[in-house]
């Protein structure tokens, strides 16, 4: 599933009150190894289950902050799209 609201993180981008008190290697070197050449947490898409690849999980996942709820990092695939919402 990709996220088409997705922008790349970027240093300029951020409030530079937010990066005070951090060396500019901890900033860049962030844990993550990279996914396609990524190597931020969210790279923008991710693996989903077969029955959530249409257009209702499309739909729930464009959801205020669903993405950021759910998301699972490649290799991990996220299962919680339909399992979520039937608890509901």
């Amino acid at each position: 599933m990709l996220n088409g609201w997705w922008k790349p993180e970027s240093l300029e981008t951020r409030d530079p009150e937010e990066l005070e008190g951090y060396e500019l290697e901890e900033l860049v070197d962030n844990g993550y190894g990279p996914v396609e050449g990524c190597a931020v947490k969210d790279i923008g898409w991710m693996k989903v289950a077969f029955c959530d690849a249409g257009l209702l999980g499309f739909i729930r996942m464009g959801e205020q902050e669903e993405w950021k709820r759910l998301y699972e990092r490649p290799s991990g695939i996220c299962y919680h799209i339909s399992a979520f919402y039937s608890r509901r």
